[in-house]
């Protein structure tokens, strides 16, 4: 529907002299709704544009990006994870989404613990640094930025951006 042609129903149905009381109801009604269809393929439209440059943000992201839906026990799961994560890592994006996020930790560099769900849950921010281990069992330390996300009428979920934190430390070696 373009705008142009809802202006001309406008129009005509703005010429009560050239119908009767009943046809100009009619096409008021028509003009309305057309309006209403408008406005909705408007918002429409510009969700699709919002949607599509969150994702080329979140994939064009040098930093590692996932999506995590907490669970009441255990790890949360990968609901997804952007490129440069991907590829961190060694898996593809359809190996890791449904997994627990626990797959890439290393024993004892738990990134999941009571605590930190709970200052999560409370909506605050962590940042902190772990150990994470790639499709090949190499590891590498990683500095973790994580934020729970309310979502309108979904569960929430937890946005967790990571950088690799090696040369970092080689750096803090050398210096001591």
């Amino acid at each position: 529907i373009e705008a142009g042609r809802v202006q001309i129903i406008i129009g005509v149905a703005n010429k009560p002299s050239d119908y009767d009381d009943e046809d100009v109801a009619r096409v008021q009604l028509i003009a309305s709704e057309l309006q209403k269809i408008l406005s909705r393929q408007r918002t429409e439209a510009a969700l699709r544009e919002s949607e599509a440059w969150f994702r080329v943000i979140f994939e064009e992201s040098g930093d590692h990006a996932f999506v995590l839906e907490p669970q009441a026990e255990g790890a949360p799961l990968i609901r997804d994870a952007n490129a440069a994560a991907c590829h961190q890592h060694g898996y593809t994006r359809e190996e890791l989404v449904g997994q627990p996020i626990s797959l890439l930790e290393t024993p004892g560099s738990t990134t999941v613990n009571r605590e930190r769900g709970e200052r999560l849950g409370r909506g605050q921010r962590e940042v902190f640094e772990a150990m994470h281990r790639r499709k090949d069992g190499s590891v590498f330390p990683v500095e973790v930025y994580a934020k729970r996300l309310e979502r309108a009428g979904r569960s929430p979920v937890v946005l967790a951006v990571e950088r690799d934190i090696t040369l970092r430390r080689q750096a803090a070696d050398e210096i001591a």
